[in-house]
């Protein structure tokens, strides 16, 4: 059985796709969008730095936002990564495990503009 990879744009697709369909009453369908807005820019930017997201040595989340803020790159993806990564991030983490936070349009509408201006760059 041969397995096709899913692009972190795709997974950004997906969230653009998810936002379109859904009306500012859809609390749960926002952080799903938050969620994989996320992981969009958690898997482009692991990739354009050559680190592994499975297994033992995979890149830990918050070691992905340290590496990004330290380190002095060309790259636009990387310098777009410097300025909003960590932003996502932080939103992803409430959005994803405090079920009490209030998440709404404005937060999803935030991760994707964050996320298309790093998968963009």
């Amino acid at each position: 059985m041969s397995t096709k990879r899913v692009l972190p744009e795709q997974l950004l697709c997906e969230a653009d796709r998810m936002r379109s369909s859904c009306n500012s009453g859809d609390l749960s369908t926002f952080r799903g969008i938050i969620h994989l807005a996320y992981y969009a820019t958690y898997h482009c930017l692991s990739i354009k730095l050559g680190l592994k997201t499975t297994g033992i040595d995979a890149v830990k989340h918050r070691g992905l936002a340290r590496q990004i803020s330290r380190l002095e790159s060309s790259d636009p993806h990387i310098k777009a990564g410097k300025i909003n990564f960590a932003n996502l991030m932080t939103l992803r983490f409430r959005s994803d495990y405090d079920l009490e936070a209030r998440i709404d349009q404005d937060a999803a509408d935030d991760a994707l503009d964050w996320a298309h201006g790093i998968i963009e760059a």
